[in-house]
């Protein structure tokens, strides 16, 4: 697979990932989070903290694929993605 990590997004593209990936984005008071999130395979598990490490989201990729996440705080979020012999597809973007 693939995995882009920029000041605005994050994407990975899975064929095959076991272990954990992470990357912080610094947003602001207002910012709004695209996510698509689709576990085809395995089991893939992400995690999105605020700044004061409460979890904003967390999920497994099966439900719901699309979203928005309003952002209400300023400063850096982390995302942490948990995958066990999976194939699927994150990405968060900053939506401009």
């Amino acid at each position: 697979g693939s995995r882009v990590r920029n000041a605005d997004s994050y994407l990975l593209d899975i064929e095959k990932m076991n272990g954990t990936d992470l990357h912080a984005l610094e947003l602001n008071e207002g910012d709004v989070l695209q996510i698509l999130f689709e576990t085809e395979k395995g089991s893939l598990y992400m995690e999105i903290k605020a700044p004061d490490g409460t979890t904003v989201y967390r999920g497994n990729g099966k439900d719901t694929h699309e979203f928005t996440l309003p952002i209400r705080d300023s400063g850096v979020y982390t995302i942490m993605v948990e995958a066990r012999n999976a194939k699927g597809t994150v990405h968060i973007q900053l939506k401009k």
